[in-house]
């Protein structure tokens, strides 16, 4: 193995992107596995000399590549440190810190708050407030006018997972769905996996700590799925769950409601899933997969034993649509047009989510290889197909579809909420 230090790598998985902090580019590395903490800010200039950290390239290649712009070998030793202190360089010392995160989190009983708990610091009054806040945002009046949906047959419940400042408009509305819904002692949520697994789907029996209390996860349910679909190899890859945000961000909304609504608990069967990109490279269909099948047969049997015993269930899916802009790799600059042909694509998409139609919602990725890179793909086609294995023929509504734009850094996501209505 060649000396990190003389041949530097930067490690996998890393996200990189750009951002003009007054007015300088500024060139931000986030480890979407969390075993550094912090982002790292670096001057956007040293982009070109990070893709020769690489393995191959040594020092003195990359100093001999830049020494006419005055790089020199103290320069990237610095850069290199630098990197090494936030794991994120391929080194020994990055390996040794993922192996004991790991173990950390295997030994844990309870998934801790990644992203909430350092929200609001020591007071969950903090986040409270947010979360009524946004609870008391008002829906469509003209939609609800003519909304002819039985809160009685609430079976599945579609919820953006970005950040609440940019998603409030949506997360309050879609929640609120769950205030006039009759009490549901599950919730089988889905979120998106947004580290790379080779796994497709990742279950954990943690229960999940929120600033607001404990939510249960029903460690009976995820193991009896497990059992029946591979043992541990759906456990394999449990450590995605530590750091991802697309099922954390839900919890706090029914944790409120159930609280002062509902006065009634509620456990969850916390289900990631992992990139469909693999079908839509292939052209097969996820049931030809025998991972894929194995594992819905075994959540719909496990399911529908639930259902037939009398446990309440929703499917709840924790999902993103369209991520576009220079800031996710595209590069044309954000516009009316732009935005606007989002839209129409989005509403495409949310059509064949409000019929329930799984196949064709695979077929609309297939049509440009999901170009504008809908994050929630899997999991929302996942809850589809699984609202069908129990034998729910549903109808949706849209409860509200928003997209959230930053001309400054070129980037923009799109998200809506979704409720699906049908009875087993």
């Amino acid at each position: 193995m060649k000396d990190p230090y003389q041949y530097p790598k930067l490690r996998s998985p890393l996200e990189a992107n750009f951002q003009e902090i007054q007015g300088e580019q500024v060139l931000i590395l986030r480890d979407p596995l969390a075993i550094s903490e912090s982002p790292l800010f670096l001057k956007g200039i040293v982009a070109p000399i990070l893709a020769l950290f690489d393995g191959n390239a040594s020092v003195g290649d990359i100093v001999g590549r830049f020494k006419d712009q005055g790089l020199t070998k103290e320069m990237v030793h610095q850069l290199i440190a630098l990197l090494d202190s936030s794991f994120m360089l391929q080194t020994e010392g990055f390996e040794r810190e993922r192996k004991r995160v790991e173990e950390e989190f295997k030994q844990a009983k309870v998934r801790k708050s990644h992203i909430l708990a350092p929200m609001c610091g020591e007071d969950p009054e903090v986040l409270r407030r947010d979360i009524d806040a946004m609870l008391s945002v008002k829906g469509d009046e003209k939609a609800e006018a003519g909304d002819d949906f039985d809160p009685e047959s609430l079976i599945c419940v579609f919820s953006p997972h970005i950040d609440y400042r940019r998603g409030k408009g949506v997360y309050g509305v879609t929640y609120d769905i769950f205030r006039n819904a009759p009490p549901f002692d599950l919730f089988v949520v889905f979120g998106t996996c947004h580290q790379y697994s080779e796994g497709l789907f990742h279950l954990t029996t943690k229960d999940f700590e929120t600033p607001l209390g404990l939510v249960k996860t029903d460690a009976e349910f995820v193991k009896d799925i497990a059992s029946r679909c591979g043992g541990e190899s759906p456990f394999k890859e449990e450590i995605v769950h530590r750091a991802e945000h697309s099922i954390e961000l839900q919890l706090p909304f029914l944790k409120r409601i159930y609280d002062t609504v509902h006065g009634a608990n509620f456990k969850i069967v916390p289900v990631l899933v992992g990139s469909f990109h693999r079908f839509l490279d292939s052209g097969a269909s996820p049931s030809d997969s025998e991972e894929y099948s194995s594992f819905l047969t075994s959540l719909s049997s496990v399911l529908k034993e639930r259902i037939e015993a009398g446990t309440k269930v929703c499917i709840l899916g924790g999902i993103d649509l369209a991520h576009i802009g220079r800031s996710f790799g595209d590069t044309g600059s954000l516009n009316d047009k732009i935005l606007g042909e989002v839209e129409e694509k989005d509403s495409a998409l949310i059509d064949l989510i409000l019929s329930c139609k799984v196949a064709e919602v695979l077929s609309h990725f297939r049509l440009d290889n999901n170009a504008r890179r809908v994050c929630g793909f899997s999991s929302i086609y996942t809850a589809l197909d699984l609202l069908k294995a129990i034998g729910v023929s549903g109808r949706g509504k849209l409860i509200r579809y928003e997209q959230a734009v930053d001309y400054s850094s070129d980037c923009a996501v799109t998200f809506a909420g979704i409720g699906i209505y049908g009875s087993v």
